[in-house]
């Protein structure tokens, strides 16, 4: 009877022993978070933790009017002009840093409405064409890096043209007026 008290006890404590250094181990791994956090440098927002590719640094998209090139643009210029822009993609609503046509040929001196078509050239030889009434919608995407390999540094991004339309590893935007 009395080894049955004693082992009995003796669980009752195990449990509690186990209970309690549960307990100390979840509080020492909060407390070490938190200083680390505290500790941690505050890191600026916007800013990328790495550098980016050298391959990226060095990407620019040219701009062409009627067959001759007017500008060319660099990923990094582009990237200190992009703000948030919200778009729909399969039905969830992301926001991608973009910088709008329209801007881009305005500083050039170009009438977005003498447009009268325009396309998209990726670096892969894909061409997209678009009818001049779309340079309104359409914006050059500044990838984030998590999605540089797939997508680019630059794309393009055309909303209302058949959903949207987007050209990956963008290089060249060609422009064709109305009138010469």
């Amino acid at each position: 009877m009395l080894d049955d008290t004693y082992r009995s006890v003796m669980r009752r404590l195990a449990k509690k022993n186990f209970i309690y250094m549960a307990l100390v181990i979840m509080v020492v791994v909060a407390l070490i978070q938190y200083y680390h956090a505290m500790l941690s440098p505050p890191r600026e927002e916007g800013l990328p933790e790495e550098a980016l590719p050298e391959w990226v640094s060095g990407w620019s998209v040219n701009f062409t009017v009627n067959d001759e090139l007017i500008r060319t643009y660099n990923y990094s210029e582009l990237s200190l002009r992009a703000s948030p822009l919200n778009v729909t993609v399969h039905d969830k609503e992301i926001t991608i840093q973009a910088v709008p046509l329209t801007s881009l040929l305005e500083e050039n001196g170009i009438d977005p409405g003498s447009i009268g078509s325009f396309r998209a050239k990726g670096s892969d030889g894909y061409v997209w064409n678009f009818d001049g009434g779309h340079v309104h919608d359409a914006y050059i995407q500044v990838v984030e890096k998590e999605f540089l390999s797939h997508n680019g540094p630059l794309r393009i991004v055309v909303i209302g043209a058949r959903h949207k339309s987007w050209v990956k590893f963008l290089v060249e935007i060609g422009f064709e007026t109305l009138y010469e």
